[in-house]
């Protein structure tokens, strides 16, 4: 009702264009002209009047203008509200709109940047790979060129007659720093004499052996080894002339060594044995031995002995021979008995530095070091496959402490397969195992650890079920072999290849 009064209000207003506001009676209705935005013409006063007999509902025209302008504001109102409504309807819109780009952006976003991820993922994993496989070769390079140097440097001296031993094995190689070089001997070769003339003056020969020479006088095993296999020179008493009961000397004696500031000499010597007597070093200088400057006397027991002798500018200003000599006084009589002859003296595993025994290195370059038992140790991992003769040589070379590593507990163990597993290439290299010091050439079934050159077994294992098996009746050595199963140990053939661990042990004293 209120829109069609509005509507014919909106009509006269603009089909009259001059307009005088008043109020009417017509035919009983009230009827009224209104034009908007003049308020209060409506209600001027008017003749028009009711009659008499009007009923009483209906309304002057005053009245019926009044009541217009209540329904008029009541619609401007109600318009107003509207207009409210719609614009917060539309803010609101505008809102949810925008969220909804958003949203729709950061979902495209969202499924652009999981590709991506996924590509990044695929790409890392593949890099990854290649790294280890980079790695393994790179590490492989960096032994056959350091091999390579070694011999070409060996070799190099050998020409100029600049570095010590020059022949047999005897190997020049760098340690940890550049300006220090170390000349290594093992008695391996065939000559078994790595560059020594052994029957010097005296015309008693040291001799090169294998094994044990005997239970009572002489080494269980060469010391460079640990095994039957290796060798060692010694002076052989029982080689003792008929009813000769006088001193004799045996002398071993190197070509020359260059000149140096320091040099400092380190060897392995066994005197086991109730007849042993005196084993001297000498810094030989032209054609004079002068006095001892290392000298060692009397039984020393079975074991492997660390000798160690460091040379002052008095002896290395010039070029100088080491000269080792044995003594000693047995004999026997006409009736082959003999006498004294318990007194064999050993020696294995020299080490000639270009500098004194306080600057060498106690620790190879590249290599981890840590405590396990109550012992320091540093390891360091060759990836380079090898046998394990080879890879114990190289592991000698490393230092006088140094030798392929021996597991002798869980602590032990574990921490060797951690720092494995935690590195991509020693994991990669790992698959094929890793050899240790245990060997059962001496005794099958029974693995020693070798370490020392003196046989001795520990009350530590991990073998993997079903080793050790021995199979083909060849299998002496002992691998970290089983990779996924922890590096479980297993028994392998000795001539095989493998990657292999060095251990040096530090003395008590620089631990």
């Amino acid at each position: 009702m209120k829109q069609m009064i509005l509507l014919t209000v909106l009509l006269i207003g603009y089909v009259r264009p001059e307009f005088t506001p008043g109020c009417s009676f017509y035919n009983g209705q009230c009827s009224y002209t209104v034009q908007l935005g003049h308020q209060g013409q409506c209600n001027l006063p008017t003749t028009a009047q009711l009659p008499s007999d009007s009923p009483a509902t209906e309304q002057p025209p005053s009245t019926c203008c009044t009541n217009l302008q209540t329904d008029i504001a009541d619609l401007r109102s109600l318009v107003a509200g509207l207009t409210t409504d719609l614009k917060l309807l539309k803010d609101n819109y505008n809102v949810l709109e925008n969220e909804t780009n958003e949203l729709n952006t950061t979902t495209s976003n969202k499924d652009d940047l999981l590709q991506l991820l996924q590509a990044k993922e695929a790409e890392f994993n593949k890099t990854h790979d290649q790294m280890a496989a980079v790695l393994q070769q790179a590490s492989a390079e960096i032994h056959r060129l350091r091999d390579e140097l070694v011999t070409t440097t060996s070799q190099l001296n050998n020409c100029r007659g600049t570095l010590g031993l020059q022949s047999g094995t005897a190997t020049v190689a760098p340690v940890l720093d550049a300006s220090i070089n170390v000349t290594f001997c093992d008695f391996q070769t065939s000559n078994e004499s790595c560059g020594f003339n052994t029957n010097r003056l005296t015309g008693y020969s040291w001799k090169s052996h294998s094994g044990s020479i005997n239970s009572l006088t002489g080494p269980i095993e060469d010391h460079t080894y640990g095994s039957q296999k290796g060798v060692y020179m010694y002076m052989d008493t029982d080689n003792s002339p008929y009813g000769n009961h006088v001193f004799r000397v045996y002398r071993m004696e190197s070509n020359l060594i260059s000149p140096a500031a320091a040099v400092c000499v380190r060897f392995w010597y066994n005197m086991y044995g109730q007849d042993i007597r005196t084993l001297h070093i000498y810094a030989k200088i032209g054609n004079g031995n002068g006095y001892p400057v290392w000298t060692k006397s009397g039984n020393q027991g079975q074991r492997w002995n660390l000798g160690e002798v460091s040379l002052d500018s008095e002896y290395t200003a010039s070029h100088f021979k080491i000269v080792v000599e044995g003594t000693t006084d047995s004999y026997y009589t006409s009736s082959f008995n003999h006498y004294n002859e318990h007194g064999d003296i050993a020696f294995d595993d020299l080490y000639i530095y270009n500098t004194s025994c306080n600057n060498v290195p106690v620790c190879p370059p590249g290599s981890v070091k840590t405590e396990t038992d109550n012992t320091t140790s540093c390891y360091t991992f060759h990836v380079t496959p090898t046998t394990w003769y080879d890879a114990a040589k190289t592991c000698r070379r490393e230092g006088v402490h140094s030798s392929l590593v021996s597991v002798t507990s869980q602590k032990e163990q574990l921490f060797l397969t951690n720092h494995i597993n935690g590195d991509a290439a020693l994991k990669s290299a790992g698959v094929y195992g890793y050899y240790t010091s245990g060997n059962d050439e001496r005794s099958e079934g029974h693995f020693d650890w070798t370490d020392t050159g003196t046989p001795y077994t520990s009350t530590y294992t991990d073998w993997h079920l079903g080793q050790p098996n021995n199979v083909a009746d060849n299998q002496d050595c002992l691998l970290l072999q089983y990779s996924d199963a922890n590096f479980e140990w297993g028994d392998i053939d000795c001539l095989t290849k493998h990657p292999f661990i060095c251990e040096t042990r530090l003395p008590t004293s620089q631990s």
